[in-house]
């Protein structure tokens, strides 16, 4: 979806958002994309992030806290040319992921925060 999020204050999100300013990673693609963003707003739920460039084409995506270690599922609920808006399913702590999620914890290792 590509449509940005309402204007209204209407909250339709299931936790309500703190503000952030946390370094995170997008990671696609199986690891072939993990284009930089910033985390903006974050919940249980789902977060807004930025993004220096609207590169995103995937409409499920992981999303890593670099500072936390963790790695959310998570779809693309809207887009702009600089933000998504992403709802969250399952998490996962980076220190022990799934096995089949390895190749997120190597990333995030590549962030050079441990």
């Amino acid at each position: 979806m590509t449509h940005p999020p309402p204007d209204d204050n209407t909250n339709r999100r299931g936790a309500q958002r703190q503000r952030a300013l946390l370094g995170g990673k997008l990671v696609f693609g199986n690891g072939a994309y993990t284009p930089n963003c910033t985390i903006r707003e974050i919940s249980q739920t789902g977060a807004r992030i930025k993004m220096p460039i609207a590169d995103v084409h995937a409409n499920d995506v992981y999303l890593i806290d670099i500072k936390k270690g963790v790695a959310y599922e998570a779809h693309v609920m809207w887009r702009t040319k600089s933000e998504c808006g992403l709802r969250f399913g399952a998490h996962y702590d980076l220190n022990d992921p799934p096995r089949e999620l390895a190749y997120l914890r190597r990333i995030w290792i590549e962030c050079g925060t441990r």
